[in-house]
């Protein structure tokens, strides 16, 4: 008995759907299944790892741009520091020789007013004018009429003149010496007073 050759089922299955009509679905190929087949863990591992890798050179990145900002703005800090030290510097000896000015300038008024000395104020536009153009704050000897007279303007702080005679320039003088010697003695009391300081504990001045 001859047996018929063996057809195989897909090939069985087409020849029917042809007779019948229909469509046969296509055969899917192993190579599809397995790459439909879920992730495995390595892959899984893999894809964190790189994502992980990637979020670090985006925060590297950041931070090389904060750094350069940061640098940028230490340079400019430095450099409006420089420009601004000898303004700050210069402003602060100003206002030193204004306030030692101005301790000087109450001072000697101090002085010229208990000698005795004239004080006439500037309170006209004629006299403040012509305040402006005399000497400031220094006695100024003066003749006017045979007399002899000594003047002292200041034409900042109380914008008046100070009008004296001999008499009272000599009274001025006398104070002011008084004054200078009371200033002396100060210092040479405190100068005694430091010198007579026990130092013995501190051992010899080698330390």
């Amino acid at each position: 008995m001859i047996r018929p050759p063996l057809v195989p089922t897909r090939c069985r299955d087409v020849a029917k759907s042809r007779e019948a009509g229909t469509s046969v679905p296509a055969m899917e190929h192993p190579q599809s299944k397995r790459s439909s087949s879920p992730a495995t863990p390595y892959r899984r591992a893999t894809g964190t790892a790189g994502a992980i890798l990637r979020t670090l050179n985006a925060v590297r990145g950041i931070r090389t741009k904060q750094g350069g900002f940061e640098m940028v703005r230490m340079r400019e800090m430095l450099r409006w520091t420089t420009a601004i030290l000898p303004l700050v510097a210069l402003g602060l000896g100003v206002t030193g020789c204004a306030t030692i000015r101005a301790h000087q300038t109450a001072e000697t008024e101090q002085f010229l007013a208990a000698a005795g000395f004239q004080v006439k104020p500037a309170d006209t536009p004629e006299r403040l004018a012509h305040l402006q153009t005399l000497t400031p704050r220094k006695v100024v000897r003066s003749t006017r009429d045979g007399q002899v007279h000594y003047i002292y303007a200041d034409p900042e702080t109380c914008k008046c003149l100070y009008v004296g005679d001999e008499q009272r320039y000599q009274k001025y003088q006398e104070l002011k010496l008084q004054k200078q010697i009371a200033d002396e003695q100060l210092s040479a009391a405190q100068a005694n007073e430091d010198a007579s300081m026990d130092w013995g504990g501190w051992g010899l001045w080698g330390w």
